[in-house]
């Protein structure tokens, strides 16, 4: 039995429409990497995060609580079971109202303006909890430098763990901004483990697609200086998350190695994470 002419042709309509689209992404990509400069980044991201209410208290995702990873990771006898514990990225206040729930007291911070108004609506009442509006760079310039808004929340202060919150750390795109920030953790709370999740990419990739070496074209002329030479693989722009950083298992692993942790628990089930436990030479 023959085909129809207009079935074969709507098919090959839907795939070149597909690889449009796909190439449109790409260049998207590449030009706000090449064009945007590299400390404007977070706040585009923050401005990516403003447009997604389903992180706020009442949305679908913060009404999910505890991931069944998180769960895990949590009660399991690798994590302290009491104690103060500082969350960054903290969102709308998924994961620190879920911390509050298991007892914990918390000290929470959030860069963007809209979910930090949520965090602290969910947190609202809770004397067991500190809150600021601030970024990982602000957790470097506070313990490294003393200055900024989360000089004062995080006075005095002692930590059982460190919780960077749900997929954080893709966020930081520059190799400098991921071990500037756990060595600055690792100095604020020398012996707390530190909770990461993170997106996941395999060192073995398969050949690229044309639109991936597309990309790698595109962007060897969008920066001809190299500008991102040192640091290209696994960058992307998410429609629904800004500037990210996907990660093999031992890029993670180094950057623990070169910060003063070591892997204590890594998983790619779930959403992928780790826990790092604190070098005990350098404790």
């Amino acid at each position: 039995m023959s085909l129809p002419s207009w079935a074969k042709a709507l098919y090959h309509l839907d795939r070149l429409a597909a690889r449009v689209h796909r190439i449109e992404q790409v260049l998207c990509d590449e030009v706000l990497f090449a064009a945007l400069p590299a400390a404007q980044r977070e706040a585009f991201t923050n401005y990516v995060y403003a447009q997604r209410t389903e992180y706020l208290p009442g949305g679908a995702i913060y009404s999910h609580g505890l991931f069944d990873w998180e769960k895990q990771l949590f009660l399991s006898s690798k994590f302290p079971k009491k104690g103060c514990l500082l969350v960054g990225a903290a969102g709308g206040g998924r994961e620190v109202v879920a911390l509050r729930q298991l007892g914990y007291q918390v000290v929470a911070f959030e860069p963007a303006a809209m979910l930090f108004r949520g965090l602290e609506h969910a947190c609202q009442g809770d004397a067991d909890v500190a809150l600021a509006c601030a970024s990982y760079g602000d957790m470097v310039a506070a313990v490294q430098h003393q200055r900024g808004p989360l000089v004062e929340v995080l006075r005095d202060r002692s930590f059982a763990g460190i919780v960077l919150g749900w997929g954080s750390l893709v966020h930081l795109t520059q190799a400098r901004e991921r071990t500037s920030l756990l060595v600055a953790l690792r100095q604020l709370a020398p012996r707390a483990p530190v909770v990461l999740s993170f997106f996941s990419r395999s060192a073995a990739a398969m050949a690229p697609a044309r639109s991936e070496q597309f990309r790698t074209w595109l962007r060897q002329r969008l920066s001809p200086r190299g500008r991102f030479a040192s640091d290209l693989a696994g960058l992307s722009f998410e429609r629904h998350g800004g500037f990210a950083k996907a990660y093999t298992d031992d890029e993670i692993k180094q950057l623990a190695a070169d910060t003063g942790y070591e892997i204590e628990i890594q998983s790619p089930t779930g959403f992928p994470h780790a826990l790092l436990r604190p070098t005990p030479q350098s404790s």
